[in-house]
């Protein structure tokens, strides 16, 4: 038989943190994020804010990072949380409409301004913009933290992102690109609406252990789908390298 058990109330978000869990609370006109067991025993304060409104990834264990959440008018911040030493670092800040998506390593951000897509290096502090138009939520990171898959919306229409997109006023038609961020290239995999005949908006990316298929929901409709991912889809930097060279002699 199936048995559980009631965690406790005002529950925001929880987010699974290895074997354990990450619950996000909001109380007393504070946000507080406690890890513990499955069961919410053994838990313990890691964080505390005067801010509610996070939007929470785990890249790595022992690192948080927590992005405010984004709006056309604000300004939006990005922090890594260090659980071990429970220290905040900033490291992004005062851009406006930011949506974030941290690699495995926690070294490297992908950026969202608006519509507007940006590699992040933490430790240079460098930012290059990326030749594609979408938000970080439609995308997710490869092993090598050099390719990234997103999809890609065909024909966005004005309006103010990426709030229209939340709330539903706005919806896209994605096509899937693969883009290495090292060199800024990206590369067109395929249009799901051509190939199936239905227009999906990409959400909650994943890729499966070897990084053979892409699992992703289309929002429109909460259906799942699957792309099988073949080695010829990424865009490997020593065959620019090599392709560069061979161009100047």
């Amino acid at each position: 038989k199936t048995e559980g058990l009631f965690l406790r109330d005002n529950i925001k978000d929880i987010i699974l943190y290895g074997n354990r869990i990450l619950s996000i609370y909001n109380e007393n006109d504070n946000s507080q994020f406690i890890l513990s067991g499955p069961s919410g025993n053994d838990g313990f304060e890691i964080y505390n804010s005067a801010i509610k409104e996070w939007i929470v990834q785990s890249p790595k264990l022992g690192t948080l990072a927590l992005t405010t959440k984004p709006a056309t008018n604000t300004f939006g911040y990005l922090y890594f949380i260090d659980i071990n030493s429970k220290e905040r670092t900033k490291i992004l800040e005062k851009i406006v409409g930011l949506t974030t998506l941290t690699n495995n390593k926690a070294d490297r951000v992908i950026l969202g301004e608006k519509m507007n897509l940006s590699i992040y290096y933490v430790d240079s502090k460098e930012k290059n913009r990326l030749d594609v138009n979408t938000l970080p939520e439609k995308c997710i990171w490869f092993e090598d933290s050099i390719n990234v898959i997103c999809g890609v919306p065909k024909n966005p229409v004005g309006g103010k992102y990426p709030e229209d997109w939340y709330q539903g006023i706005n919806s896209f038609s994605d096509d899937i690109y693969m883009i290495n961020v090292d060199s800024g290239l990206s590369r067109l995999v395929i249009s799901p609406e051509e190939f199936s005949g239905e227009s999906i908006d990409m959400i909650k990316l994943a890729l499966d252990t070897d990084e053979k298929f892409l699992f992703f929901i289309n929002k429109k409709d909460q259906s799942l789908w699957s792309l099988e991912i073949t080695p010829e889809i990424k865009i490997e930097t020593e065959n620019i390298e090599t392709a560069t060279t061979t161009s100047e002699n």
